[in-house]
């Protein structure tokens, strides 16, 4: 997921800053990249459509049908 929602200090979550959160990702994508790791940026603007966007994409994966 992209972050591109805003942030919400919810007790769980640790990197409040936008500056922390971009490096955050740019070290994930990096790791994932480096193993060969396949993913899917999911550039959604909005929770709901973020969620509905990974549910498919998770369908997809295990071969479901929607």
């Amino acid at each position: 997921l992209e972050n591109n929602t805003p942030w919400v200090a919810d007790g769980f979550r640790s990197l409040g800053s936008s500056v922390d959160r971009i490096e955050f990702q740019k070290l994930l994508v990096e790791m994932l990249e480096e193993n060969y790791i396949e993913f899917v940026r999911v550039e959604e603007d909005d929770y709901e459509s973020s969620l509905l966007l990974c549910v498919e994409l998770v369908r997809e994966m295990i071969g479901e049908q929607g």
